[in-house]
């Protein structure tokens, strides 16, 4: 993902679910990636999913506040 290279990154994530579908990292480090490509609501979706896993983890917060502003919803983004 810090090489720029979002979907091989995206498939690594993918994988991870194989090995542990419970860590919450896997899930927001597959929404920042998709954040990256555009595709804001699968990002919030898997942000949505690694919140639920972490709890209030303020980076994860960041990151859902930034999806909902990129996908025009300014409200959703201010509640995060």
């Amino acid at each position: 993902m810090l090489s720029r290279r979002y979907d091989d990154a995206i498939a690594e994530y993918r994988r991870m679910f194989e090995i542990d579908p419970s860590f919450y990292k896997t899930y927001t480090s597959l929404g920042r990636a998709y954040i990256q490509c555009g595709r804001y609501a699968e990002a919030i979706a898997m942000l949505l999913k690694g919140h639920k896993l972490a709890g209030d983890v303020p980076s994860i917060l960041a990151a859902l506040g930034q999806a909902h502003a990129l996908a025009g919803d300014g409200e959703r983004a201010a509640s995060c």
